[in-house]
């Protein structure tokens, strides 16, 4: 309490040995939320144990350091003065991955050691210290730590494709030293303009980036370490944006995270092509690391498998259900339409996040009950957060006051979602046939969407999915709990898929 007021504190607190037998202890200490000075000294004890305390002086960042493992960026190197005592030192951290994760300080702090330079009494100075700092933890919603993430997914993707890609660059995604011949003739213009161009327009512009932390958490959750494996996080969002590129063609999609789709700025063609260009080039998250050959091997069949079972998923969803409605009309059979809705965002979606999931934990050396049963939880959370997208393209997505998405799409595009065959399981023989012909004629008239909803919600459509997806998670981690370590990462995973079942963004 700092007058009669509650304050989350932050601090810098060194400890600095100099070689002029100078030792120097400096605290900061500010309000984490407001960034406001609460109190500050510098204390000097020169060679002759004479102690002199300094309150004008500043502790400035001037480096950062981001972690992989809680996605929060410390401050590692700084500029401390202290005008009254002749000091201005330069500390730099010695090693900047010296992030301490605790249940007590949500999640981590920074401490390290420092080496130091700079002046201190008119003399030219070195030392070492140590550095403490605590209130920059401010990814407190998940949310924004997956946007957080996000932004660490764009600097590794970078690596791989980055804007106006070099000649080396080029070379290396055909095949590195050896394969020069490949790239002859090839105008590097035109590379950038039909891979990179298309595929940066879309990754730049952020996603949820949940597929990439997640594979790194299941390193850490089977007691790995993420720390040796950064690459990764560009894999799934390459072999995603590949999928949302090609899908918006084949759904005629106007938009894409905000702005116009891929096609839409580049062409079918072109879009098609990068699209397809972005599943290998996922390759890279991997390729270089020195991974045993028969886990690598494991790795590739796991990707492959996941990418042939989403074009099974994509076709499904393409073709349809429309086949299978007279039937669920006529004799009621909403609950097989259930299964084929589940069973196309199985293929489509949880597979890949199953996969995702598997690689994860065999970079991380887990056991093949600790893979199959992360798979297997990853893959009940794919098709909950489908079911979840399903019910808030009904009910609505939110961030603040603004509407994100059109209320009902799904109705306007006739197509049969978890909450339409929900209904179908409730409704009569005359509403099933009303709702059916309404919804086949794909209307755009909002009081008859807004009809369609309400008949939805009327019959417990939408509550009954999101029970649904809520017990296909939650017996997926009755399954999985008992197989992995008590951790930071065990808790960060269960609160994940939390976060899945109540999206409001």
């Amino acid at each position: 309490m700092v007058g009669g007021e509650d304050i989350e504190y932050g601090w810098h607190w060194s400890s600095i040995q100099l070689n002029n037998g100078v030792d120097i202890s400096s605290t900061y200490l500010f309000n984490a939320v407001t960034r406001e000075v609460v109190d500050q000294y510098t204390i000097v004890i020169d060679p002759h144990s004479k102690r002199t305390e300094f309150s004008e002086m500043a502790f400035a960042v001037t480096g950062t350091w981001d972690s992989v493992r809680t996605y929060q960026t410390f401050p590692v190197n700084f500029r401390l003065t202290a005008p009254g005592a002749g000091i201005d030192l330069e500390l730099k951290a010695s090693v900047p991955d010296s992030e301490f994760i605790t249940a007590i300080s949500e999640p981590s702090f920074w401490e390290g050691r420092v080496s130091v330079k700079g002046t201190c009494m008119g003399e030219t100075v070195t030392g070492f210290g140590f550095v403490e700092v605590h209130g920059y933890q401010t990814l407190k919603r998940l949310d924004t730590f997956l946007k957080a993430v996000s932004a660490q997914v764009s600097k590794y993707v970078d690596k791989i494709i980055p804007n106006n890609a070099s000649h080396t660059h080029l070379l290396n995604l055909m095949g590195g030293p050896g394969f020069e011949h490949y790239t002859d003739g090839l105008s590097l213009q035109t590379f950038n303009k039909t891979i990179i161009d298309p595929l940066r327009a879309i990754i730049d512009r952020g996603g949820k980036a949940w597929r990439s932390y997640a594979c790194l958490l299941c390193i850490d959750c089977v007691g790995g370490d993420s720390r040796d494996h950064p690459e990764m996080l560009a894999m799934p969002e390459l072999m995603h944006v590949g999928s949302l590129i090609v899908d918006d063609i084949q759904d005629k999609s106007d938009t894409r995270r905000g702005g116009p789709s891929c096609h839409k700025m580049y062409g079918d063609a072109i879009a098609i092509n990068a699209g397809n260009a972005a599943y290998f080039l996922s390759q890279f998250g991997f390729k270089d690391k020195k991974i045993p050959a028969d886990r690598k091997v494991r790795l590739y069949e796991i990707y492959f498998e996941a990418l042939r079972a989403g074009h099974i998923g994509q076709g499904a969803d393409i073709f349809g259900l429309d086949y299978r409605m007279e039937d669920v009309v006529s004799q009621g059979g909403g609950a097989d339409l259930l299964r084929a809705v589940c069973g196309t965002h199985r293929l489509k979606s949880a597979a890949p996040a199953g996969a995702l999931a598997r690689m994860g934990s065999i970079l991380g050396n887990g056991t093949d009950e600790q893979t199959d049963k992360l798979g297997r939880f990853f893959e009940a959370l794919g098709v909950a957060f489908q079911i979840m997208d399903d019910v808030l393209n009904l009910r609505g997505m939110r961030s603040g006051k603004q509407t994100l998405k059109v209320l009902g799409e799904d109705i306007m595009e006739g197509k049969i979602t978890y909450p339409v065959a929900k209904a179908m399981c409730s409704w009569d023989l005359a509403t099933r046939t009303r709702m059916w012909n309404i919804i086949k004629s794909k209307p755009q008239d909002q009081a008859v969407v807004a009809e369609v909803i309400a008949a939805i919600e009327g019959c417990g459509g939408l509550e009954g999915s999101v029970d649904d997806a809520t017990t296909m998670v939650d017996e997926a981690w009755a399954i999985l709990a008992g197989c992995l370590p008590n951790s930071f990462y065990k808790a960060m995973l269960r609160a994940f898929a939390f976060f899945v079942l109540d999206r409001h963004y």
